[in-house]
């Protein structure tokens, strides 16, 4: 075995946790993980829901579809529909959710609640983000999809001791969409969806402050994450904003002379946001008389602000607005880089100062917490998007002659590893950080880290791809001792299943996650011990690795990693995951596998490889009454094949 790397791994994202309730065979469970983790039992026991529960959240953040229809069925799974996915224990009401938890040292910090040195100098500790999202019902108009009944999004910051949680859930089966103004710019409209109800929590985690809470009136999601909030604001400043940019887009409008911008002398410059604007009062005065027209003419607040234009009724002529001012307006620009900025604020501000109301609006939510989680959600829907490896468990059988893929060059080889030709014909010369057979971290090409790994674990000595130009790919190997190159269909078929394993597992970067089901189909149990060195030296390197299986020889060979540590570091970077059903009720149960320090096993459930054991014991016991037989039978001892 290669020996075991003391140094720590590259930090990343790990996920440590899966939750599934009425998810197929499971009812409600939290599946703990670690940088390797083992998913065995016996065949539909429910190991690989844990994968196909990520595929399906990693399905819907790459797809990005704004609204909240969750979808089933993609490129890269396929389950069905909602009542195919729900348990057959469960209710038919019943609502199916996926969370997942993570925790990274990469994920962004949340705005802090108090400024303080420490904020800024202590040392960055790994912060955590929960994602869990309820479907319920078929969405509406796409069969193939389920609606998102509730949605919850959590991060916690450890340096800040803080944590942020936004809970939004479905208040009707559906409810028709309303477009609402911006809260950045207050020109772009988004759709968001009043029947999204729910509220922003912001919880001190050291008891210094008291929540807050915000209430949350509606949103709009993209990919299962929120991409908007809607919250209840004073319509003072929101009549103010609107009014103040449909003025400006009225000024700068063709149909607008410039007026005083013709003047001979320069006008003059603004020092700072204090200084006096003249001319600024009689506009603000203009502007809360024109708002008050406007909700009469439109009838109600929400209404002015989904008005894009507004016609020169409602403003004042150039000639009445103060000179500079509508100078800076029009050319768009000051003396200063910021003065159009001061302008337009003040003007807002003086506006707001002067308007009497009580009305609140439903606008888009500013608050500072909101965009510290939307930064946690935009970082992992990119994580789901980008860092997420998969490799199902019927590769593709071997050809003389391998498809090429415009998608290699991203790496992906394919849910069959069907473009690992291709993939390695693009990124074989790439210079790769990765762990080599002798224990040591280099980097070294691709072609070469595969080649090391392959002759290492028993496969073959090299590795080589070449172009068919007008065809396709063809992958030679040369088989050890041989000393020529032969094309896959010439050798055995488990070199073309485990080729796409080392590739997938040597391009991923460290802080990506690896799905793996079965990686030892047709492969003979000394190469599937020597694969275990393998998943172990890219655990240590930072990768995370899920894989699914049935062979015992991975956990054997995984217990002797732990026993021959003497850290105890792969102990604490290793589960082993064991599903069982009940016979009875058909319920999945997962349970963790403890190893100890020296690699035993000391509470060992029934079904857990113990059929070798139990063949054994059979042996014996089969033998025993053999002999006692022959023993009654042939009362001299005799032998009863002497003849």
């Amino acid at each position: 075995m290669p020996e075991h790397h003391t140094s720590p791994p590259p930090s990343g994202p790990l996920l440590r946790q899966v939750r599934l309730q009425n998810f197929k065979s499971v009812h409600q469970q939290d599946v703990q993980l670690g940088q390797l983790t083992l998913l065995v039992g016996e065949n539909s026991s429910g190991k690989s829901s844990i994968l196909q529960a990520l595929r399906l959240l990693q399905q819907a953040a790459r797809a990005a579809s704004p609204g909240d229809a969750f979808p089933l069925n993609g490129e890269l799974i396929s389950v069905g529909t909602i009542d195919d996915l729900r348990s057959a224990q469960a209710d038919t009401t019943d609502t199916v959710a996926i969370g997942v938890e993570f925790s990274s040292s990469e994920f962004p910090r949340l705005p802090p609640l108090r400024r303080s040195l420490r904020s800024f100098m202590a040392p960055r500790g790994d912060a955590s983000l929960t994602w869990r999202v309820r479907l319920a019902d078929t969405a509406p108009d796409e069969p193939g999809s389920a609606l998102i009944r509730e949605l919850l999004l959590s991060a916690e910051d450890p340096l800040d001791e803080r944590r942020l949680t936004l809970c939004l859930e479905r208040s009707a089966p559906q409810e028709a969409a309303s477009a609402l103004p911006s809260g950045y710019s207050w020109s772009d409209y988004v759709d968001c969806d009043l029947a999204l109800r729910g509220a922003l929590h912001n919880e001190d985690l050291s008891g210094a402050d008291s929540e807050r809470r915000v209430q949350i009136v509606g949103g709009a999601l993209a990919g299962a994450l929120p991409s908007a909030l809607v919250t209840e604001q004073p319509a003072d400043r929101a009549l103010a904003t609107i009014w103040t940019h449909r003025f400006i887009d009225y000024l700068q409008s063709p149909a607008v002379e410039p007026g005083p911008s013709d003047r001979d002398e320069p006008p003059p410059t603004l020092d700072g946001p204090s200084d006096p604007v003249d001319g600024l009062d009689d506009t603000a005065e203009f502007a809360v008389a024109a708002i008050a027209r406007l909700v009469e003419d439109f009838g109600d607040p929400s209404t002015v602000l989904r008005q894009r234009t507004l016609d020169g009724r409602y403003f004042p002529e150039p000639s009445e607005f103060f000179a500079h001012e509508y100078d800076v307006i029009w050319q768009g620009f000051g003396p200063r880089e910021d003065e159009f900025d001061w302008v337009v604020s003040r003007l807002i501000d003086a506006i707001t100062e002067r308007l009497v109301t009580d009305a609140r609006l439903p606008l888009l939510a500013e608050e500072r917490e909101w965009q510290g989680l939307a930064s946690f959600a935009e970082h992992f829907e990119g994580y789901m998007n980008r860092r997420v490896r998969y490799l199902g468990p019927l590769r593709a059988a071997p050809s003389i002659v391998m498809p090429t893929s415009a998608s290699a060059r991203t790496g992906d080889i394919g849910n069959s590893g069907e473009y690992t030709a291709a993939v390695l014909r693009s990124h074989g010369a790439k210079r790769v950080e990765v762990p080599m057979p002798d224990g040591s971290r280099r980097i070294v090409a691709l072609a070469d880290a595969v080649d090391a790994w392959a002759t290492h674990v028993g496969l073959v000595d090299g590795v080589t791809v070449s172009d068919l130009p007008g065809i396709g790919l063809a992958v030679t190997v040369r088989p050890r001792g041989l000393g020529k190159d032969l094309s896959l269909p010439s050798v055995g078929v488990g070199v073309s299943q485990l080729i796409p394993v080392l590739v997938l597992c040597l391009l991923a970067e460290p802080g990506n996650l690896i799905l793996l089901e079965q990686p030892e189909l047709h492969l003979h149990p000394g190469l599937q011990q020597r694969l275990t060195d393998f998943f172990v030296a890219i655990a240590e390197s930072g990768r995370q690795l899920i894989v699914e299986t049935h062979s015992e020889y991975f956990v054997s060979r995984l217990r002797r990693h732990v026993a021959a540590d003497p850290g105890g570091g792969t102990r604490s970077l290793t589960k082993i995951v064991f599903a069982e059903r009940d016979p009875d009720t058909g319920i999945t149960e997962y349970r963790d596998i403890d190893l100890s320090p020296y690699g035993d096993i000391d509470d060992w459930p029934q079904g857990f490889f113990d059929q070798a054991a139990e063949e054994e014991r059979e042996i014996l016991r089969a033998g025993l009454q053999k002999r006692a037989l022959h023993e009654t039978q042939a009362p001299n001892n005799s032998d009863p094949s002497d003849g």
